[in-house]
Formats: C-alpha cells, structure tokens, sequence
C-alpha cells in the first residue's frame, strides 16, 4: 500500500525504517498548513507537494499510534500523482478538534527543521 506524507514523515530518519520511499508526488485538492504541526484539507483550488513511500499493514499500523489517530489525525485513501500515474494513498488530515486547538499556533525549530529536511531529499524547498 502507499502512504502520501507532507510533514515530519518525509524525513529519512523519522519515518518507519522499513518504509520504502518513492519520491515525489502530489495532492490535488488539498492544501498544506503549517501549524504546530503540519497539516492538509480539502480546498479545490490546491495542491500538494509530498513524499510517496511504499508501506505495509505493520508501517501503517504504527503511524497511526505516532500520528494519534483517530484522536488527533483522521486517516484517509486519496489519489496522488506520482511518475506521471494517479496512484491511491494513505493520508493524514487533523481532526476539527485539533485543528481549532492548533490553530494560532507555530511550529517548533526542531520540528520545522525536520520537516525541510525531510523534503530537501528530493530537492524540494518549502517556505516558513
């Protein structure tokens, strides 16, 4: 199964060891918001620039409980594009609860540093 990631799970050393990454890929109608974590919903005239990795039932299961779904984060089957092919992914998306609780935060150093980090991989920059 493939999972679509845009926060600190783009990162080598924070995602799953086992996670086979893939590359770039990208979310259509979504856009990315950058509060005390990272965070993506619906908003059509959007898109997203992520990471793509191979995982299983056992990855998945474990980014659940780092990710604190279905409490913090919901999980979701989206449609991603990745190699010029729409390919079906897991994302995450925060739930209203902690998106309204988040919502006038900032993201830490460490974690804003992971997360650029995680998308200089594949020679992506991504602004403040």
């Amino acid at each position: 199964m493939l999972f679509f990631s845009y926060g600190m799970l783009t990162h080598n050393d924070i995602m799953v060891p086992t996670a086979k990454r893939l590359g770039v890929a990208v979310l259509d109608g979504y856009r990315w918001e950058m509060l005390r974590y990272a965070n993506v919903y619906p908003s059509v005239e959007d898109g997203v620039v992520g990471i793509l990795w191979e995982i299983d039932k056992d990855i998945l299961t474990e980014l659940d409980l780092r990710e604190g779904f279905p409490t913090m984060y919901t999980r979701l089957l989206v449609e991603v594009s990745h190699e010029d092919e729409m390919k079906m992914a897991w994302i995450y998306s925060m739930t209203d609860k902690y998106h309204a609780h988040f919502k006038d935060s900032v993201p830490n150093e460490v974690y804003l540093t992971s997360v650029r980090e995680g998308y200089m991989t594949d020679g992506i920059e991504i602004e403040d």
